[in-house]
């Protein structure tokens, strides 16, 4: 398949590490989705940056080939044919699993056959997602924030879904002995979870790990609280709370042999594994003296929150609610 000779679209935030990405990895926009910049990571990965339709940030989606099929680590927002385009890179059928049900991550979900996810995504993603108003509304279309950088025909004529519910812990087989492990951390989203990528050593963790430099106050892992907006109140509220999130990353932080790397949904990506127990000491932190934070910040809303620092890892909450 031939690629363009341009990128005709541009990232929300034109960032040194994406420059340096561009540098170092093979990377091109391929005609049969021209909405995503497509980078050769690994022999068998690929990382695809999504750009926002809105002022959430731009999206990393991954690509994993294994032996027999390949999966998406998140499927962005529902524009172009990204399946289409995993077949083609890979030549084997493709397969998606969600880190969460937010529509940056999970709103490609309706053009793939299977759809792996934590079962409380499920059951939100069915819930709430997917119908074109639903769509409009995460996509703020025809606001002014909104970013009308595609074709009308290019986005899904459909966005319902059926995805597979998962527990914790579950296996997704790609073929022989290739496993991807689904791993439930909570916290931004009730469903959300890392996936693990036992043979490449690669964990891949959505929102709920990022890596977040100097000069990246923005960037960090949103606690949204069972009581910051009603929308996540819906369903599995127990799951939103910081001590939740905080007992998961414990578990998670005694597994960082088992990983070298760290794939988030925005930001950098290719970070070190320490960025799990930055993770965890940022959100004991927190919970220990959430006055004592590190940095005042404003969300992509506008809402003023809170950061917590340690390390690579930044943990945002809005502190009212995080201090009751």
């Amino acid at each position: 398949m031939e690629k363009n000779k341009y990128i005709p679209i541009s990232p929300f935030s034109d960032t040194p590490f994406l420059g340096q990405a561009r540098e170092k990895y093979t990377h091109g926009i391929y005609a049969i989705d021209p909405y995503v910049e497509v980078f050769k990571i690994r022999d068998n990965v690929w990382a695809m940056l999504a750009p926002c339709t809105h002022a959430v940030g731009d999206n990393w989606l991954y690509l994993i080939e294994g032996p027999e099929k390949a999966i998406f680590i998140d499927n962005g927002y529902g524009i172009g044919d990204l399946r289409g385009l995993g077949e083609m890179l890979t030549g084997k059928p493709c397969i998606t699993a969600p880190t969460h049900f937010h529509g940056d991550h999970a709103g490609g979900s309706a053009q793939f056959d299977q759809v792996y996810c934590h079962q409380y995504c499920a059951d939100m993603i069915k819930h709430q997602l997917y119908t074109r108003e639903d769509w409009e509304k995460f996509n703020h279309y025809g606001e002014a924030q909104h970013r009308y950088y595609y074709l009308e025909k290019d986005v899904l004529p459909s966005f319902e879904s059926n995805p597979i519910g998962c527990p914790d812990h579950y296996i997704i087989n790609l073929g022989e002995d290739y496993d991807i492990e689904l791993i439930h951390t909570g916290g931004h989203a009730p469903g959300l979870s890392c996936f693990l990528d036992k043979k490449g050593r690669i964990l891949y963790t959505g929102d709920a790990v990022f890596i977040s430099y100097d000069d990246m106050p923005g960037l960090g892992t949103g606690l949204n609280g069972p009581n910051g907006n009603s929308k996540y109140d819906i369903l599995h509220p127990e799951c939103m709370d910081a001590m939740f999130f905080m007992g998961r990353m414990d578990d998670l932080a005694e597994r960082v042999q088992e990983f070298d790397y760290v794939m988030p949904g925005h930001g950098p990506f290719d970070g070190p594994a320490s960025v799990v127990t930055d993770t965890r000491d940022a959100i004991h932190a927190a919970v220990e003296d959430p006055y004592n934070y590190s940095e005042e910040v404003l969300d992509h809303r506008g809402v003023k929150q809170y950061n917590m620092r340690r390390g690579l890892a930044r943990v945002r909450y809005n502190l009212e609610d995080f201090a009751k």
